[in-house]
């Protein structure tokens, strides 16, 4: 059985790099997890006219205008959509510039709202959950997503100077809840590319265990080892349960070592160097 194919365009210069949104070009896990969010929201966005709150550098909505009937980019920054305008604008692709708390579209207009890696960016975190439910059609859908602080911070210690509010787990949900009664919560991580599982609880459909490596000992767990994020779909009306996801970069590996030769090689030089001064 024959299969879709998207495709991330890949434009001529990417944006540079400031740490605060993924732009092309950045490989590694950080570019799974991004692509992996969009490819996996590509199933509610089918016909359908869609908007993508903190569109960035452009290339999520671009991707997400493969299967929409249209796709409203937006973000905060008028450099970011100066740039998506330029780069990956089409006839059903646009972009504008727009504060998340003060989406600038109409009431009921839109089927669907995806935004990745937004809510942590601002503290009225209650009022753009407010706002995606104004522009959503009846029956509309939002996928979203958010670091989980217990473990993005709490665990793996990371300390992104621009979050300025991270939640946990109840924390997301919750407010989710307050505007969609219907939600489904799945947690994210890298595995030599991204996979996507409902949370433990979540799901009626079940959940094959992983097994992880401790020492020279392999344990099995019930979700995703080390899941760093959240991602949710909610709804006013009911949903069905999302389906567990993988992106698999079997290439990544090869990267990696091909990186690892090039600091190797690096280093020798870096020693023959000091070598050679200290004489």
């Amino acid at each position: 059985m024959s299969h879709p194919v998207f495709t991330f365009p890949t434009p001529s210069q990417p944006m540079a790099f400031d740490g605060e949104r993924y732009t092309t070009g950045i490989e590694g896990a950080i570019q799974h997890e991004h692509y992996h969010r969009y490819l996996f929201a590509l199933r509610w966005c089918a016909g359908r006219d869609v908007l993508d709150v903190a569109s960035g550098e452009g290339y999520g909505s671009v991707l997400l205008g493969q299967v929409a009937r249209s796709v409203i980019g937006v973000d905060i920054d008028q450099a970011a959509v100066d740039f998506a305008t330029a780069n990956y604008a089409t006839p059903h692709v646009t972009y504008r510039q727009g504060d998340a708390t003060r989406i600038p579209v109409p009431d009921h207009s839109v089927d669907v709202v995806v935004s990745f890696e937004t809510i942590e960016h601002f503290a009225d975190q209650s009022a753009f959950i407010a706002e995606i439910d104004r522009v959503l059609r009846p029956g509309g859908v939002v996928v979203i997503s958010s670091p989980n602080r217990d473990i993005y911070t709490g665990v793996l210690g990371n300390q992104n100077p621009f979050h300025v509010h991270e939640m946990n787990q109840a924390e997301f949900e919750a407010a989710l809840r307050q505007r969609f009664a219907h939600l489904w919560l799945l947690e994210q991580g890298p595995v030599l590319g991204s996979v996507m599982v409902p949370v433990p609880g979540m799901s009626t459909q079940g959940v094959e265990g992983f097994w992880t490596l401790n020492g020279n000992s392999f344990g099995q767990m019930g979700g995703v080892p080390g899941a760093a994020y959240l991602i949710a779909v909610a709804s006013r009306e009911p949903l069905a349960p999302p389906p567990q996801s993988v992106l698999h970069a079997p290439n990544y590996l090869g990267h990696l070592q091909h990186r690892l030769r090039e600091l190797t090689d690096q280093n020798a030089q870096l020693r023959a160097k000091l070598a050679e001064l200290s004489k």
